[in-house]
């Protein structure tokens, strides 16, 4: 138990007053008041984050799901949502500093909880891309980023998953201009990834949010290889290629690809590190890459400290099948029902 009696990580409050009369913004100032009272101190200096839980009938109940604030402890939840680890996991993300990850589409990156959150409770078992673990300084003994101006480059990628196994050859993230990549095993604490899963997944950092690029996993064409033309502005193409996939034994050894990186090359000769006998791609072979195509202010009752707010509100909702293949726009004054993920939806930009 700590101070202020938080047990088991949990604070019940008791606030005088009805729900339905208040909004979201105003009840949560009135929970953080009533919590720094009880723990006589600011509530940073007794936790590192705190998620708020709102009951469902507040006078705005109906247009929002979760908010939270950008590099600050504090995430707020309607109801229900504050069940759900993937909506707590996508909020705290925010706090954490991460904004959203998309593919073509917002939130469409569904590789990690940067993307979609949906309402079900303990599922699902993922985390989060490369450009966010690069960003929290994550596995960073076992990150490499490549100046590929100087010469290919042949490594062995292995996932994050097995961290604890991986070896001094073996890299976890690798970053080359503003692509990120790591192998996206889907097992242990990542076995639900959704999108890509057991491939090498290529992200770009774009202005503070990433896009899903490509993946990789060797087993026909297009899965094997990855172009990038006129790279970083040197008229190059830059190539990622499959080399071989290994599969560790969940013991001593680390799942891992061994692939190489350069420009206008490719390589996967047996020996590793900086190739310094590039193979010039011929010219008669055509490479198709697996490529898809002002700040708000801080609402008004926010302390200048608190930061930005990044709202995930209802304004975009999709409705699914069972297998969460097909998706219809769910209106905002809409009921929910089951099987809904969350799109796009911020009533503030700056998590846009």
């Amino acid at each position: 138990q700590l101070a202020g009696g938080i047990e088991n990580g949990v604070l019940d409050i008791h606030l005088n007053l009805q729900a339905k009369d208040y909004s979201r913004l105003e009840l949560t100032n009135e929970a953080i008041i009533e919590t720094e009272r009880i723990l006589k101190t600011s509530i940073t200096q007794v936790v590192n984050h705190v998620i708020i839980c709102h009951p469902p009938n507040l006078r705005d109940a109906d247009n929002w799901l979760a908010f939270a604030y950008l590099n600050q402890p504090i995430s707020v939840y309607n109801g229900e949502w504050c069940g759900y680890v993937s909506a707590n996991m996508h909020e705290v993300g925010h706090n954490l500093g991460f904004r959203h990850s998309n593919q073509i589409g917002s939130y469409a990156d569904r590789t990690g909880y940067m993307g979609y959150s949906y309402n079900v409770t303990g599922w699902p078992s993922m985390c989060f891309n490369a450009v966010k673990n690069w960003q929290a300084g994550w596995f960073m003994d076992r990150a490499i980023d490549l100046d590929v101006t100087q010469g290919g480059w042949k490594g062995k990628i292995a996932t994050f998953v097995d961290y604890h196994l991986v070896k001094a050859d073996e890299y976890v993230l690798v970053k080359v201009g503003d692509l990120f990549l790591q192998y996206n095993r889907a097992k242990g604490m990542n076995a639900e990834t959704f999108d890509k899963p057991n491939q090498i997944v290529i992200v770009e950092s774009n202005t503070g949010e990433s896009e899903l690029i490509g993946g990789l996993d060797g087993e026909d064409f297009y899965t094997t290889y990855f172009q990038r033309q006129n790279f970083t502005g040197t008229g190059e193409t830059l190539f990622v290629a499959i080399c071989s996939h290994h599969f560790g034994d969940n013991k001593t050894q680390a799942d891992y690809f061994r692939v190489f990186i350069g420009l206008d090359s490719l390589d996967c000769s047996e020996r590793s590190g900086t190739s310094n006998e590039i193979i010039p791609v011929p010219a008669t072979v055509s490479m198709s890459p697996t490529v898809s195509s002002q700040p708000s202010p801080s609402p008004s009752w926010i302390p200048p400290e608190r930061g930005q707010s990044c709202d995930d509100d209802l304004s975009a909702i999709i409705v699914t099948d069972a297998g969460n293949f097909t998706c219809n726009t769910l209106s905002i004054n809409t009921p929910l029902r089951q099987n809904v993920c969350i799109e796009g939806h911020e009533a503030y930009n700056v998590c846009a």
